[in-house]
């Protein structure tokens, strides 16, 4: 099999949604990969360069209360998130300030999704500081979460509006608005 075959295979399995919720296999054990908060991944301390084996490793991805694995029907190996599994890495931001601002999002796993209710925004403190500082996050599918980058909290800030208190902000984004304490 030639490696853009390969790839091929790849990316169109990266095309399909699990059914997560329907696997339940036991624990294998606990796998030495580690999501770190910038959403690098690693595999025994050596960062994982290649994207699209990211990306399908993404997709069988699970979160269980505070744990995290990676699931096939058979197998459940448990890996450590330092932070948040994903990053948000770009985002789109149409009908700027008005009431049909829409705000779409892509993660550094290539996942693509609009700030909404299904999507929501909200903001949290970085779980491996030491301190208060809070940075918005995004539901992005099934209990995972997309912390933003730098980037993107620098361009989310731009269509922030007033909200009720000194720290609450508003965003408005495809007919929704949600408050952020930051």
């Amino acid at each position: 099999m030639s490696a853009e075959s390969f790839y091929q295979q790849i990316e169109s399995v990266n095309q399909t949604a699990r059914p997560l919720e329907a696997w339940n296999p036991p624990l294998s054990g606990d796998m030495n990969c580690q999501i770190k908060r910038d959403g690098s991944w690693h595999i025994d301390g050596s960062p994982i360069t290649n994207v699209k084996l990211i990306r399908l490793f993404s997709t069988v991805l699970k979160k269980e209360k505070d744990e995290y694995f990676l699931l096939t029907p058979v197998e459940k190996w448990r890996i450590q998130v330092e932070d948040l599994p994903f990053m948000v890495v770009e985002l789109d931001i149409e009908h700027k300030n008005s009431k049909e601002q829409l705000i779409k999002a892509r993660t550094n796993v290539g996942d693509r999704v609009t700030i909404d209710q299904s999507h929501p925004l909200s903001s949290s403190p970085i779980k491996a500081l030491n301190n208060d500082q809070v940075i918005p996050i995004l539901f992005i599918r099934a209990q995972l979460e997309a912390r933003f980058n730098r980037t993107c909290f620098i361009e989310l800030a731009e269509v922030l509006q007033p909200g009720a208190d000194a720290e609450a902000y508003k965003v408005i984004s495809a007919g929704t608005e949600f408050t952020l304490n930051l």
